[in-house]
Protein backbone atom coordinates (compact mmCIF):
# COMPACT_ATOMS: atom_id res chain seq x y z
CA UNK A 1 0.00 0.00 0.00
CA UNK A 2 1.05 3.59 -0.80
CA UNK A 3 1.74 6.38 1.85
CA UNK A 4 1.30 10.25 1.52
CA UNK A 5 3.84 12.15 1.67
CA UNK A 6 4.54 15.84 1.43
CA UNK A 7 7.54 17.60 -0.13
CA UNK A 8 9.10 20.67 0.34
CA UNK A 9 11.20 22.45 -2.04
CA UNK A 10 13.97 25.02 -1.47
CA UNK A 11 13.02 28.38 -2.93
CA UNK A 12 14.96 28.33 -5.91
CA UNK A 13 13.71 31.06 -8.41
CA UNK A 14 13.32 29.85 -12.40
CA UNK A 15 14.15 26.04 -10.61
CA UNK A 16 10.69 25.27 -10.74
CA UNK A 17 10.94 22.76 -13.80
CA UNK A 18 14.41 21.26 -12.83
CA UNK A 19 12.93 19.97 -9.38
CA UNK A 20 10.34 18.01 -11.25
CA UNK A 21 13.19 16.25 -13.22
CA UNK A 22 15.28 15.85 -10.45
CA UNK A 23 12.40 14.84 -8.31
CA UNK A 24 12.08 11.80 -11.56
CA UNK A 25 14.86 10.75 -11.10
CA UNK A 26 15.70 10.50 -7.21
CA UNK A 27 12.41 8.31 -7.66
CA UNK A 28 13.75 6.13 -10.80
CA UNK A 29 16.88 5.41 -8.60
CA UNK A 30 14.57 4.31 -5.84
CA UNK A 31 12.56 2.15 -8.24
CA UNK A 32 9.74 3.92 -7.83
CA UNK A 33 8.01 5.32 -11.41
CA UNK A 34 7.30 9.43 -11.17
CA UNK A 35 3.73 9.10 -12.98
CA UNK A 36 2.72 6.32 -10.00
CA UNK A 37 4.23 8.83 -7.56
CA UNK A 38 2.44 12.29 -8.57
CA UNK A 39 0.05 13.81 -10.58
CA UNK A 40 2.87 14.83 -13.05
CA UNK A 41 0.36 17.68 -15.46
CA UNK A 42 -1.15 19.25 -12.61
CA UNK A 43 2.81 19.57 -10.66
CA UNK A 44 4.10 21.28 -13.77
CA UNK A 45 0.97 24.15 -14.48
CA UNK A 46 1.76 27.22 -14.53
CA UNK A 47 -0.47 27.64 -10.76
CA UNK A 48 2.11 25.31 -9.07
CA UNK A 49 5.37 26.10 -10.58
CA UNK A 50 6.60 27.98 -7.92
CA UNK A 51 4.89 26.06 -4.78
CA UNK A 52 7.10 24.27 -2.67
CA UNK A 53 5.07 21.69 -1.88
CA UNK A 54 4.00 18.17 -3.71
CA UNK A 55 1.92 15.93 -2.26
CA UNK A 56 2.96 12.34 -3.59
CA UNK A 57 2.55 8.76 -2.78
CA UNK A 58 5.59 6.40 -1.94
CA UNK A 59 5.52 2.97 -0.90
CA UNK A 60 6.78 4.07 2.86
CA UNK A 61 8.73 6.10 4.55
CA UNK A 62 12.38 4.63 4.23
CA UNK A 63 12.06 5.35 0.48
CA UNK A 64 10.75 8.66 1.47
CA UNK A 65 13.86 9.05 3.50
CA UNK A 66 15.94 7.88 0.40
CA UNK A 67 14.23 10.27 -1.78
CA UNK A 68 14.66 13.37 0.54
CA UNK A 69 18.77 12.65 0.91
CA UNK A 70 19.68 12.77 -2.27
CA UNK A 71 18.08 15.48 -3.89
CA UNK A 72 19.39 19.11 -4.23
CA UNK A 73 15.98 21.37 -4.20
CA UNK A 74 14.78 19.05 -1.97
CA UNK A 75 14.14 20.07 1.67
CA UNK A 76 12.03 18.46 3.24
CA UNK A 77 9.45 15.13 3.16
CA UNK A 78 6.80 14.71 6.00
CA UNK A 79 4.23 11.96 6.10
CA UNK A 80 0.60 12.59 5.44
CA UNK A 81 -1.56 10.97 8.50
CA UNK A 82 -4.74 12.87 7.96
CA UNK A 83 -6.97 16.32 6.37
CA UNK A 84 -9.66 18.02 6.67
CA UNK A 85 -11.70 20.39 4.90
CA UNK A 86 -10.40 23.60 7.47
Amino acid sequence: AMCDFLLRFGAAPGMGNFRFAELDALLEACGVDPARAYDRERARSAAMAECPYLRTRLPDASVAKEVCSGGILLREVVEVWGEGSS
